[in-house]
C-alpha cells in the first residue's frame, strides 16, 4: 500500500508540473521564451548575434549555423532470430518523429503493439505502427515504428538527457523488441552565465541571450517594456504641489503611479495619481464655497467621473466612528483655506461616488451652521423641555390635592381645644412614660 502511494503521489507531481509547463508553450510568446523552453516547446534556439532567440516553426534558411546543438546519441540496433532490430536505441526532439523500421518473420501481416515501459519525464509520448510502410514477402513483413514527445512530456526540472523505454510487440512471436529513445529537454548552454551585467542588472544571461524581468526589454534588458497608455497620463506629477502621486505613493520606471494603501483613506485613491478625497474636494471650486458659506446643501462635483455630488452635513460627532467592512474609518481629515479662513472638516464617500463633508471648525462666523446644530432646532427642543418640566409640577401638585385627607372638625371627637397658655405649659393631652420599675428578682441572684 505504501509503495502504490508514493506512485500516485508521483503521478500526481508530475501531472501538475506537466500542466504548470504546457501553459507556459501555450501561454508565452516565442520570442520570451529560453532556450530551455524553447527546446521543451518543440522550437529550434539561434545563438547569432543580432538574432539570439527561438523559432517554433523555422525555415531551412533559418539560422543555418548557428542553431543550439542538442544531446544526440549514436544510433545502436542490434539484430536478432525473429525480429531486427530486436534492440535499438534513438535519438528524437520535443515536437519531432523518429522511424524505425523492423523486420518480422512471417508470410503474412502480425498485429503490432506498443507499449511504453519507463519514462524518466511524462507519457506525453506517441508511438505507433506506420501502416503505408507494411510490407510482405514470402518468409518476412517489415513496418515503420514511428515515436514523438509531446510538448507536454518535458518537465521544467528536465536536463538534455531523457529517455523512454518502448516495447514493441508482434503477433504470437516469443521475443518482443525493445526501443530506447533519448529526448533532449533543455540546452547544453543553458548552464553558461554569460559576462557580468550583460543584461543591464534587468535579466539573466542564457545561451548567448538575456531573459528580461518583468518591465524590461531588448537585446540586454536595458528598454523599459511599459503599456502604452497614449497622452493622458503624461507623467507622475500631481498637479496639487508638483507632488510624486501625490504624496501618496511611488513613481516606477514606466512613470505609473503605486499608491500606499496602508494610509488613512487610502480606499478613496484615485489610482491613476493617487490623489486622495480631500484632494478632490479642494479642487472642486464648487465645493469651497459650498463648505465655506454652508448656503446649500449639496454641491455638484461633475468634473470628476468617478463622484456625484458633495454633501454637506450639520457637525455630528458620533457619525465619525463609522467603519467600512474592511474596517478602516469612513471620515478622513481634511483641511482648505477659502477667503484667508483656515476650515478643518471630515470628508467621507459611499460607493454610489456620493461625498459628505462635516465641517469641524472655520473661522467664517457665516457657516456655524455646518459645524454646530441648527439654534432653531436648539430652542424649540428648550420650550419643549421647560413645557413638560411645568406639566409635570402641576401634575403632582394636582395628585396631592385630590388625595389629601379632608380637615377634622373643630367639634369633633377627635379635635381638643387647646387653650393659648397651654402652647407653653404642659399639654394636657400628653401622657409621659412610666418613671419607675421594680424589678422583684433584684438583687435575688
Amino acid at each position: 500500500m505504501r509503495t502504490m502511494a508514493c506512485v500516485w503521489f508521483t503521478v500526481v507531481v508530475l501531472i501538475g508540473v506537466q500542466k504548470v509547463f504546457g501553459n507556459v508553450c501555450e501561454e508565452k510568446e516565442t520570442n520570451s521564451l529560453n532556450c530551455d523552453e524553447c527546446i521543451r516547446c518543440g522550437g529550434k534556439w539561434c545563438t547569432e548575434t543580432g538574432n539570439v532567440g527561438c523559432n517554433r516553426e523555422p525555415e531551412d534558411s533559418w539560422c543555418p549555423y548557428h542553431q543550439q546543438s542538442l544531446f544526440q546519441i549514436r544510433q545502436v540496433g542490434k539484430p536478432g532470430d525473429l525480429i531486427t532490430p530486436i534492440y535499438s536505441e534513438r535519438s528524437v526532439l520535443v515536437e519531432g518523429t523518429s522511424t524505425i523500421k523492423l523486420t518480422y518473420q512471417s508470410k503474412t501481416r502480425l498485429e503490432i503493439k506498443t507499449e511504453i515501459l519507463n519514462s524518466t519525464q511524462s507519457r506525453h509520448f506517441r508511438v505507433q505502427e506506420d501502416d503505408s510502410m507494411i510490407k510482405c514477402t514470402d518468409k518476412s513483413c517489415t513496418t515503420s515504428i514511428e515515436a514523438s514527445p509531446k510538448y507536454k512530456f518535458c518537465s521544467e526540472s528536465g536536463t538534455n538527457q531523457e529517455f523512454v523505454y518502448v516495447k514493441v510487440t508482434i503477433g504470437n512471436l516469443s521475443q518482443p523488441a525493445l526501443i530506447k529513445y533519448h529526448v533532449a529537454c533543455a540546452c547544453e548552454c543553458s548552464t553558461d552565465v554569460g559576462p557580468p551585467n550583460f543584461c543591464s542588472g534587468h535579466g539573466n544571461y542564457s545561451c548567448g541571450a538575456c531573459k528580461c524581468e518583468d518591465g524590461w526589454k531588448g537585446e540586454r534588458c536595458n528598454q523599459e517594456d511599459c503599456p502604452e497608455r497614449g497622452d493622458t497620463i503624461p507623467s507622475c506629477k500631481s498637479s496639487i504641489d508638483d507632488l510624486d502621486c501625490s504624496g501618496n505613493g511611488y513613481c516606477d520606471h514606466c512613470n505609473m503611479c503605486h499608491c500606499n494603501m496602508t494610509l488613512e483613506g487610502s480606499q478613496y485613491f484615485e489610482q491613476d495619481l493617487c490623489s486622495d478625497l480631500c484632494m478632490t474636494v479642494n479642487e472642486c471650486s464648487d465645493c469651497t464655497d459650498c463648505i465655506y458659506n454652508s448656503t446649500i446643501s449639496q454641491c455638484d462635483i461633475a468634473a470628476f467621473p468617478s463622484y456625484t455630488n458633495v454633501n454637506v452635513l450639520s457637525k455630528n460627532e458620533s457619525l465619525l466612528n463609522e467603519t467600512d467592512s474592511n474596517n478602516r474609518k469612513m471620515w478622513v481629515k481634511c483641511s482648505m483655506v477659502v477667503k484667508d479662513c483656515s476650515i478643518n472638516y471630515r470628508a467621507k464617500r459611499e460607493e454610489d461616488g456620493e461625498v459628505y463633508v462635516m465641517v469641524m471648525e472655520s473661522c467664517n462666523d457665516n457657516n456655524t451652521g455646518a459645524y454646530t446644530a441648527a439654534p432653531t432646532v436648539s430652542i424649540v427642543l428648550g420650550v419643549l423641555a421647560a413645557v413638560a418640566a411645568l406639566v409635570a409640577v402641576a401634575g403632582v401638585m394636582i395628585y396631592k390635592h385630590m388625595n389629601a385627607l379632608p380637615p377634622v372638625p373643630l367639634n369633633g371627637v377627635g379635635y381638643t381645644d387647646i387653650d393659648a397658655v397651654d402652647c407653653v405649659g404642659q399639654n394636657p393631652l400628653y401622657k409621659p412614660p412610666t418613671s419607675n420599675f421594680n424589678n422583684p428578682t433584684y438583687g435575688k441572684w
